[in-house]
């Protein structure tokens, strides 16, 4: 951000995303600025398909709501943002859905945001396009969120011509199995030898919301961290498009469910994704009162029975505890 000037230029203050356009063969680098007013989010699209190459830069502002724990995505019509917005940095207002000009974003001209409020009181996880196959023609972005017992589904249509958005929902998905938010959704996950605990972020679904349009059918895949037995599990669903309909035109239907807990370790803050033979897989935290913080994964087959996950895998064994608040 070097030369750029405004927040971009002299804050540095995290929650860096990168998304890969796969669509155009771009890489677009986000993170918030946010040590003053006006709060700020800084959006960088690269040039070339080279990610160390030349960047167009973006910054698009919020005036005195701080944009916090921004969720990212890449869709055909724009790229799609979602934050939980704070009045003055403390007040919390509601979450704010916008999308990002990306046509003009690649073209490295200005472009505009159109946003779109909600007083709703839970994290909203824009749907992120994998694979080359687009969803239907004039689909608007799907999102999805959770309550205390439910979980919900959003759309976010967006008028460049006018510039503006709509965001209807939510509508509560069907047959969804009952569960408990892990820690109550706080803080509560054990570590080894000491009594801090890890926050489960268990009040809101995980980061990404994978979409994918397999030919035959669409599919959604998202997870969140739940109760299970003594310990916290995984909690992951693919949704698809009713018989007949779209995702952009009637409710999803539940494929699948299920919650990954082999044993009562603590295993949450997951991430979730298909790839094009619709296979899922799964990664996540683990810890316990004898396991320090480490990363795992899981993964199921498209031919094994519905609502299975196993295979559990070894990514990275953490090397110590987290002590002190954050």
């Amino acid at each position: 951000w070097q030369g750029f000037g405004g927040r971009c230029q002299t804050d540095n203050d995290g929650d860096p995303i990168v998304q890969y356009d796969q669509l155009a063969d771009r890489w677009v680098l986000t993170q918030f600025a946010v040590g003053g007013t006006p709060y700020t989010q800084c959006v960088a699209v690269s040039t070339s398909p080279d990610p160390t190459g030349t960047y167009f830069r973006y910054a698009f502002s919020y005036d005195r709501s701080f944009n916090d724990y921004p969720k990212m995505s890449v869709w055909p019509d724009a790229y799609y943002i979602s934050y939980n917005m704070f009045r003055n940095g403390r007040s919390f207002t509601g979450n704010t859905v916008c999308a990002f000009e990306r046509a003009r974003m690649l073209s490295g001209l200005s472009a505009r945001q159109a946003c779109v409020n909600t007083t709703a009181s839970h994290s909203l996880e824009p749907a992120d396009l994998e694979g080359t196959t687009l969803p239907p023609a004039g689909s608007p972005n799907l999102l999805m969120s959770i309550s205390t017992s439910t979980v919900q589904f959003w759309r976010f249509a967006v008028n460049w011509t006018a510039g503006t958005g709509t965001l209807s929902g939510p509508t509560t998905v069907a047959g969804v199995a009952a569960f408990s938010r892990a820690c109550g959704g706080g803080a509560c996950i054990p570590q080894p030898g000491t009594t801090t605990v890890l926050d489960s972020l268990a009040d809101r679904l995980m980061y990404r919301l994978s979409y994918r349009n397999l030919g035959t059918r669409e599919a959604l895949v998202i997870n969140h961290s739940v109760t299970s037995g003594s310990g916290v599990g995984v909690r992951w669903y693919e949704l698809t498009n009713a018989a007949g309909q779209t995702l952009a035109s009637a409710a999803p239907v539940l494929r699948q469910q299920g919650t990954f807990a082999p044993t009562n370790d603590f295993r949450w803050m997951g991430s979730a994704a298909m790839d094009k033979t619709g296979g899922i897989a799964v990664g996540y935290n683990i810890s316990s009162s004898s396991i320090v913080p480490s990363i795992r994964y899981a993964y199921r087959g498209p031919s094994d029975p519905l609502g299975t996950m196993g295979n559990e895998t070894s990514v990275l064994v953490g090397s110590g505890v987290q002590n002190g608040n954050l």
